[in-house]
This record gives structure tokens, sequence and C-alpha cells, in this order.
């Protein structure tokens, strides 16, 4: 199964279950491990890593912010399809 990514760091996930990914274009599954069905414990870590991140970024100047965005941004419009 598919590692889970919290707060950086890839880990295990809690799951008992899982699910296979498809392509969205042609509905066949794609090929490698299933990934998790993560239960509350896993959810909650997550939502922790955020809040904390949050209470970081709350503490970034506003240009340093914007700048993150920015970059971002650009990096998701480097990969649309035509």
């Amino acid at each position: 199964m598919q590692p889970i990514l919290i707060n950086g760091t890839f880990r295990a996930s809690a799951a008992s279950e899982s699910f296979t990914a498809l392509n969205p274009n042609t509905r066949a599954a794609i090929p490698g491990d299933a990934y998790p069905l993560s239960p509350w414990s896993d959810l909650d870590g997550a939502l922790d890593a955020a809040s904390a991140a949050f209470e970081t970024m709350l503490t970034l100047p506003r240009a340093t912010f914007a700048a993150f965005l920015e970059n971002y941004a650009a990096k998701i419009e480097a990969h649309l399809e035509p």
C-alpha cells in the first residue's frame, strides 16, 4: 500500500482498506500499489500538521507568502495540457 504524506514525512497509513487509482480519461486502473482509505487517526495527524503550518504561515511576511503562491501557480501552469 502507498504511504501517506503528513507533516512533510511519508509514513504507513493505519488503514485496513484501500482503493486503486483510475485514469480519469480511460477509467483504466493505474498500475502500482493500492492507496489507503485513511482512518480518522491519519486525518487527525494531517489536520494537526496543517494547523501548525497555518500558525507558522501567519508569521511570514505577506510578500514571502505571495511569492510562494506565485511560484506554486507557475509550476501548476507549466504542467497544464494544451
